[in-house]
C-alpha cells in the first residue's frame, strides 16, 4: 500500500445500518471461475483511505481455491452514484483473481496503462453506491455506504474472463 493512501479518511461500508463489525459482504465469481464467499481483510472486510485528491476503496476476499481483490481510487468526495473506472487518477480501477498454488492461469483489469510502453487498460470496473452517509462520530471524515461493485478481469494469455461482483 502506498503511503499516500495512509492518509485521514476512512470509507466505511455497511449494509442498512448494520453494525460495521458485522456488515454482510460477498463476493461471486461467474466465468471460466465460479463460485461464492465473503469478504475477508485483516482490519475490516472493505475499507477506504484519502489523500488530497482521492478516496480508495479496496475489498479483498479468499477461498480454498482463489485471492481476489478489487481497488478503486474514486474522488475525495463520494455520492450515491456509479463510477466507471477509466484511465485518470480518479476514478481508476484495478482488480484480480488468482487461483492459489499458481496451478491455473490468474486474471486481472486495470484501468489506466501501467506506465510508458507498457501494458494498455485492460478489462473494467465499476462501483455503484446506493448510499452515502457522512458519520460524524468519527475523528476523521469518513462515510457509511451500501452498494455493489463489478469486475471483468482477463487472462491476457488465453483471454479466458472471470467477472467478479461484490454486494456491501
Amino acid at each position: 500500500m502506498h503511503a499516500r493512501q495512509l492518509m485521514g479518511l476512512a470509507l466505511l461500508l455497511t449494509n442498512c445500518g448494520a453494525p460495521v463489525a458485522t456488515r454482510p459482504c460477498t463476493i461471486t465469481l461467474s466465468g471460466a471461475l465460479t463460485g461464492a464467499f465473503a469478504c475477508t481483510g485483516t482490519n475490516t472486510r472493505v475499507m477506504g483511505l484519502t489523500t488530497a485528491a482521492f478516496t480508495n476503496w479496496l475489498v479483498i476476499g479468499q477461498n480454498d481455491a482463489v485471492d481476489v481483490s478489487l481497488n478503486f481510487n474514486l474522488p475525495k468526495t463520494v455520492s450515491a452514484m456509479t463510477y466507471t473506472g477509466g484511465p485518470e487518477e480518479a476514478p481508476s480501477c484495478t482488480a484480480s483473481v488468482l487461483p492459489k498454488g499458481g496451478t491455473a492461469p490468474g486474471r486481472t483489469a486495470n484501468s489506466r496503462a501501467t506506465g510508458a510502453g507498457s501494458q494498455p487498460p485492460f478489462g473494467s470496473c465499476s462501483i455503484t453506491f446506493t448510499s452515502v452517509v457522512e458519520d460524524s462520530s468519527r475523528t476523521t471524515t469518513a462515510f457509511v455506504v451500501q452498494g455493489s461493485a463489478r469486475a471483468k478481469t482477463i487472462n491476457l494469455g488465453d483471454m479466458s474472463t472471470v467477472d467478479l461482483d461484490i454486494a456491501f
